[in-house]
């Protein structure tokens, strides 16, 4: 119920654009990717699927697109497993 009450008090505030933050976090979409990465999956289609899953931070797939490359560029996990 308090996150309820958070997500609520922050769109009236003008801090989030959404009514409820419903997303992945950060290390959610991290571990997804090294897990997908691990299955020798592309990180292209890795990156086209969850630019479609509305459960990733953005309006757009471009917006998401964007978040994605940059948890990407920052992982140092990923980095590893796209290096091998």
């Amino acid at each position: 119920m308090e996150k309820a009450i958070a997500d609520v008090e922050a769109y009236k505030a003008g801090r989030s654009p959404y009514l409820r933050d419903n997303f992945y976090s950060d290390k959610v979409i991290e571990a997804k990717i090294v897990d997908a990465l691990e299955y020798d999956v592309p990180l292209e289609r890795i990156i086209s699927r969850l630019s479609n899953d509305n459960q990733v931070r953005g309006f757009s797939i471009d917006e998401k697109t964007s978040y994605l490359t940059s948890i990407i560029k920052s992982s140092k996990e990923i980095q590893e497993l796209l290096s091998e």
